[in-house]
This record gives C-alpha cells, sequence and structure tokens, in this order.
C-alpha cells in the first residue's frame, strides 16, 4: 500500500486523489496520517472515526450520484473524459482485511454496498489479505485488478486467476496479475530507501514532509471526528460561531 500511496503522491496532486486508509494490520499506515492527500487513518482502536468514516462515504456516494446525473453524466469516468476535475478520486485502503472483517463484522455489508456503488462515482477501494477468499464471492466480484504475491499454496492463484498456470517465483517482491485477462509476473520494490540507522516510522515522517512542502497551498480536507479532549483547537476547527447569548458546554 505505501508504493501505491508514494506513486499517486508522484502522479497526482491532493485535488485529484483522496485517500481514506483502514489500518487492521501493523498500524505502520498512521505514520502518514498527516500527508496533504490522506483525509484519515482508522486504526482498530477508532470505533467513533469508523462509524464517521462509513457516514461519510455513503453520503458522498448519494450526493455524487445525485451530481452526476444533474450534470448529465453517467459515471465518474465520462464525467473525467469531459475534462471535469472539481471531484477528486477517492481512494479507500483496507490493509489486512480478514482483520478487519473479524472486528467489523457489522461493517462488512456497508463495505459491499461501497465496492458496489463507488467506482461509478469515483470511489474505489484497494484491499490487502493473505487469504484469496477473505472478502467472499459477492464482494470480490467487485474488484477488477488483482495482484497475488508468492505463496506456498497454487490453488490461491487459480481462485483469484481462472485457468492460470502461471505462479510467481519465490522471489521477494514478485508477484502476478492479469492485463486484458493475460497474466504476467511483476515484479515488485521497497517504495523507501531506510538503513538500520533510521526507522520506518522516520522515513515516513520525511516522506510525509516532502511532499506537503510541495503542495503547501492544497491539500484534502481532513475527516472530522470527535477528538479525546475537546479544546479551543478543535473548536475553531469545526468553526463553530461565537455567540455571546449562549454558552458552549458540550458537544
Amino acid at each position: 500500500l505505501l508504493g501505491i500511496i508514494k506513486g499517486i503522491t508522484e502522479y497526482y496532486t491532493p485535488e485529484e486523489v483522496n485517500i481514506y486508509i483502514l489500518d487492521s494490520a501493523s498500524l505502520m499506515l498512521v505514520g502518514i496520517q498527516n500527508l496533504c492527500y490522506v483525509s484519515s487513518v482508522i486504526t482498530s482502536r477508532d470505533d467513533e472515526k469508523l462509524k464517521t468514516f462509513f457516514n461519510t462515504i455513503s453520503e458522498e456516494i448519494e450526493a455524487r450520484k445525485d451530481k452526476l446525473s444533474d450534470m448529465g453524466y453517467g459515471s465518474f469516468q465520462s464525467y473525467r473524459k469531459a475534462g471535469k476535475k472539481d471531484m477528486p478520486e477517492i481512494v479507500i485502503m483496507v490493509d489486512n482485511v480478514v482483520a478487519f472483517k473479524e472486528m467489523y463484522p457489522e461493517c462488512v455489508d456497508i463495505m459491499t454496498v461501497i465496492l458496489r456503488d463507488g467506482l461509478s462515482v469515483g470511489i474505489c477501494v484497494i484491499t490487502t489479505s493473505a487469504q484469496a477468499s477473505a472478502l467472499g464471492y459477492r464482494a470480490s466480484s467487485f474488484f477488477s485488478k488483482r495482484i497475488a504475491l508468492s505463496s506456498n499454496d497454487n490453488n490461491i492463484y487459480s481462485q483469484l486467476f481462472d485457468r492460470n498456470k502461471l505462479y510467481p517465483d519465490n522471489i521477494p517482491g514478485r508477484f502476478i496479475t492479469a492485463i486484458d485477462k493475460t497474466v504476467y509476473e511483476v515484479q515488485g520494490y521497497v517504495p523507501f530507501d531506510y538503513s538500520e540507522d533510521s526507522t520506518m516510522l522516520e522515513v515516513l515522517t520525511k516522506f510525509v514532509s516532502d511532499v506537503n512542502s510541495k503542495h503547501k497551498s492544497s491539500g484534502v480536507q481532513k475527516m472530522r471526528s470527535m477528538p479525546e479532549v475537546v479544546n479551543e483547537e478543535y473548536i475553531n476547527e469545526i468553526e463553530y460561531v461565537h455567540d455571546d447569548n449562549k454558552l458552549l458546554i458540550g458537544i
């Protein structure tokens, strides 16, 4: 996922792509939560943020359906082909979808709705999983692109790619994917170069700083959620209008 994120920052602007991340794995992706492309990073401890996320995306899907219909476009793709760019592509990343399903089984149905309805309005989902059937047949059918890394179980490849006889070599970064129904073996790369003297968090912090410095005048709107401590900074962030005749005592 870090490689995809880095690629997005190299080819698109924050106005063109917004990213939401559901980190159910190592929590390493929290290190890029301040990236100007990222609206929110939600971990397994953020129950309230997760509810806010699903409400936000569900409302966005309906709003985009209405907007595209009013403008006479049948899909987000035709909207972009017409040169329109005021609606950004939204990329939702779910790291370790198996853990996500185990922790939030009640969210599987709404995620399936997002998979079904999102793509036509410019909202795509990218997931990682150690199991080929983690999402189930119905949800998996909504994924047009699949990548399979090296595995001890060759049956996984036939589950992901029909009538496939090509397996990736047992080499770090080697994987297979299908392009125009033809399966290819591909070599991936490490997106960041870090040595024993620097931790991944330090490398990500520098990456975020470098990217943000290139887009000082732009950035996505961060997803709002209730902080553990409601302070004056949060009150200003939600643009609360002070009134001398009213006293704010809670939210």
